[in-house]
């Protein structure tokens, strides 16, 4: 009898390092140990393998280099991986950081697009405030153009990015997977979100980019405070120094009583912050998935959110949101103003949009899908 040959899955990953897309990765790679590698040998590129744990049936390559210029990254992408899949000769090819590899042969080929940058058209007052990453998101387009049509599937994590994947790069929709992030909970029970403080407060966390759209909350406090709405607290989770937009946001804020600043906080005390916390605002234009959403809704905070697509696939079903025109402060007043005076009627809810297939609700059955024979 013959030798047996398993088949190969690749993973492609020299861009990660770091959050969300880390996450993302160690997701992908334990449900890849756990379910497909008795039947596939794994073989994963990383520019460093101490940012994962050891699996003990998955291969780990490190590219240290893939990280230092772009240079480096464009050998790897358009030369070096062509030539391994030459020599691999792998049935799947999977690239988890957004770009399309040029590969002659591999049988079949997909890129996981977790970027949504390319979609948002900044004001020229944003430009002045974060140029650096405005122009990213303009070169990031045509990372993601360059060889695109060559995957047999492209995947995103909600309906709204496949949409406009479709409109933008005129790809077949049954293409497009959208598969929603499998490793989004918990540790913390849920809190007794109804017991009324005597000062109300609200948190929102999150990274200040000019689309994060923190002066809405700031123009909505000044409104409230011009009212004479003194009993409440807003807790932002920046310091103020870590950009220009952050500058900015702080020399709007630092004098107003009612604004804090936590400066950048790990997940743990975040955790906290929303225990000491009754409402989420959210008030982001962009966002690939929106994790606070999931988290409160999880410990069953309220919630009041920019009204987008984004954030109604998010929530899916849940009774204790509000939504709000991210460009309106004074919508935003008229909310926070209705859960300082506890008004139960401002809660609208949500209701789970329908998705579409192709659709996945974890990483077991992403693979299936890709790995399944036409």
């Amino acid at each position: 009898m013959g030798e047996i040959i398993i088949p190969t899955i690749v993973i492609s990953a020299i861009n990660i390092f770091e959050g969300g897309p880390l996450t993302i990765l160690k997701e992908c790679l334990d449900s890849l140990n756990k379910y497909f590698s008795e039947s596939y040998h794994v073989k994963v590129y990383i520019h460093k393998k101490e940012l994962l744990p050891d699996y003990s049936n998955i291969e780990l390559i490190e590219l240290p280099l893939s990280r230092k210029s772009w240079l480096y990254r464009v050998y790897y992408e358009y030369i070096y991986f062509n030539r391994e899949s030459k020599k691999i000769k792998p049935y799947l090819w999977f690239s988890l950081h957004d770009t399309s590899p040029l590969l002659t042969s591999c049988f079949k080929q997909a890129v996981y697009c977790h970027n949504p940058s390319i979609f948002y058209k900044p004001s020229l007052k944003e430009l002045k405030y974060d140029y650096k990453h405005v122009l990213f998101s303009a070169f990031y387009y045509f990372l993601y153009k360059i060889n695109i049509k060559s995957n047999d599937f492209v995947v995103v994590q909600q309906k709204w990015i496949r949409d406009e994947f479709y409109k933008k790069f005129l790809l077949p929709i049954d293409k497009i997977i959208v598969a929603y992030p499998s490793g989004i909970n918990t540790q913390t029970t849920s809190l007794n979100y109804l017991e009324r403080r005597e000062k109300i407060t609200f948190i929102y966390p999150a990274f200040p980019r000019v689309f994060k759209n923190y002066e809405v909350i700031v123009e909505a406090v000044l409104l409230l405070n011009k009212k004479g709405l003194k009993n409440f607290e807003v807790k932002f989770t920046i310091s103020g120094n870590e950009n220009e937009y952050a500058s900015k946001i702080y020399e709007q804020a630092s004098s107003i009583d009612n604004i804090k600043f936590l400066g950048i906080l790990p997940r743990e005390k975040l955790f906290d912050e929303y225990s000491k916390s009754e409402i989420l605002l959210f008030p982001s234009k962009l966002e690939t998935w929106g994790l606070p959403l999931t988290e409160c809704k999880l410990l069953n905070r309220y919630i009041i959110s920019a009204d987008l697509s984004y954030a109604r696939e998010t929530v899916g079903d849940y009774e204790n949101i509000s939504f709000f025109n991210p460009d309106s402060a004074e919508q935003l007043a008229s909310l926070m103003e209705g859960a300082i005076n506890n008004d139960s009627s401002i809660w609208h809810g949500n209701t789970k949009p329908v998705v579409n297939l192709p659709f996945t609700n974890n990483w077991k059955q992403l693979f299936d899908l890709l790995l399944l024979e036409n």
